[in-house]
């Protein structure tokens, strides 16, 4: 991943595809809770397989928690600390 704004691309168009209120091209705040955006326990899932896929990344268990799945940005942050942790 090349910089934090392709990250957040990567992380804005996963939310866009498991948030069942959101359509294509629908505007997605960094800050806005994914749950007023419709992404329920089924798209969450939905959504850690699919950056899982999309980044060639684990998430580690210790990441997966609401404080980290709250938003796009609290998502782009913490994918940035734990990959930057591996390097």
């Amino acid at each position: 991943m090349s910089d934090k704004a392709d990250l957040a691309s990567v992380v804005t168009d996963a939310v866009r595809r498991c948030a069942k209120l959101l359509q294509p091209g629908d505007e997605v705040p960094p800050d806005q809770p994914l749950l007023e955006l419709g992404l329920d326990s089924l798209g969450l899932v939905e959504l850690i397989v699919l950056l899982e896929e999309e980044l060639d990344i684990q998430i580690p268990d210790e990441q997966l928690t609401p404080e980290v799945f709250d938003s796009v940005s609290s998502i782009v942050s913490a994918v940035e600390s734990f990959v930057e942790r591996d390097i």
